[in-house]
């Protein structure tokens, strides 16, 4: 009984022991963080168009992308729920589609080279796998020590923005690099503005500006499918290149482009005559996205 209670403990407002710097309840009764809350908007527009626009690439290469876009839509759920409410419920499933989603891109798009030794013996289910195991005691542990789970889920972006800076300059394709330059920056400028609206809080009201949060929502929006698309294309290029695929905006204009207002995703330039029979043996047998090399 106590620990039921314990749940629904979690789902009432301000049972969260976090919370942002934008002024509680002043827009509306019925919204704790107002601004923090509509921010989140992009988290559910762009996974639903990223899902139409990788669906060649999701049938031919790897459904696994769509796993991702999932997350995304969980992160939007999540986060919005949570700054409507500030219950704990909601920061866990704010925190959790963060896990679960890095992860998720972890087991499917890393290349080998950046895996410790004993991980690139591995065959890739059995790799997947690893790493499924390794989210689920993750997402226990968070349920445990939820004060130290925002600083963990911000390490991981340490490691996988040096990946993409390694790829970048391994990389001779201007539009990729373009594309990595602006995650990486967009990834830098969204940390910057996390910490600031957490440690310098006074200042900000001080100014009467204390809306930063709802700044990173955005930014970490663009960011995080950029970064999924950039790896998503790398992974291809490495390993389908008989399938030709390359790196395309929607919509389709310089001028878009150019200021980050299109959306990137993967077009394959040649579609294989597989069946759907083929294809979906092809994956049961290697796993998410066909085979590891």
């Amino acid at each position: 009984m106590e620990q039921w209670d314990a749940i629904l403990d979690a789902f009432v407002p301000g049972s969260s022991d976090v919370d942002w710097c934008e002024p509680n309840y002043v827009i509306t009764e019925n919204i704790a963080e107002f601004f923090n809350t509509i921010s989140n908007i992009l988290f559910f527009v762009c996974p639903c168009i990223l899902i139409g626009l990788f669906q060649p690439y999701a049938r031919q290469i790897s459904w696994g992308c769509h796993v991702v876009w999932f997350f995304l839509l969980v992160i939007g759920a999540g986060s919005t729920y949570f700054h409507a409410s500030l219950s704990l419920a909601g920061q866990l499933l704010d925190e959790f589609g963060i896990l679960w989603i890095f992860n998720a891109a972890l087991a499917i798009w890393i290349p080998k080279a950046y895996l410790p030794l004993g991980l690139r013996e591995m065959n890739l289910v059995r790799y997947q796998v690893l790493v499924l195991i390794l989210t689920v005691v993750g997402t226990l542990l968070g349920c445990v020590y939820p004060l130290v789970n925002a600083l963990v889920l911000m390490t991981f972006g340490v490691p996988a923005a040096i990946i993409m800076w390694k790829e970048i300059k391994r990389s001779t394709e201007q539009r990729v690099k373009s594309l990595g330059f602006r995650t990486v920056g967009l990834w830098a400028a969204a940390v910057s503005i996390w910490i600031s609206d957490r440690i310098l809080c006074s200042l900000w009201i001080s100014i009467g500006f204390p809306y930063l949060h709802s700044i990173w929502h955005i930014l970490i929006s663009v960011m995080s499918y950029s970064a999924i698309v950039f790896f998503a294309y790398v992974d291809s290029k490495d390993r389908f290149s008989d399938m030709m695929p390359e790196l395309a905006y929607w919509p389709q204009s310089p001028l878009l482009e150019k200021w980050a207002l299109s959306i990137p995703y993967v077009r394959l330039g040649k579609l294989l005559p597989t069946s759907h029979g083929d294809i979906m043996r092809d994956r049961r047998h290697h796993g998410l996205c066909g085979p590891w090399t």
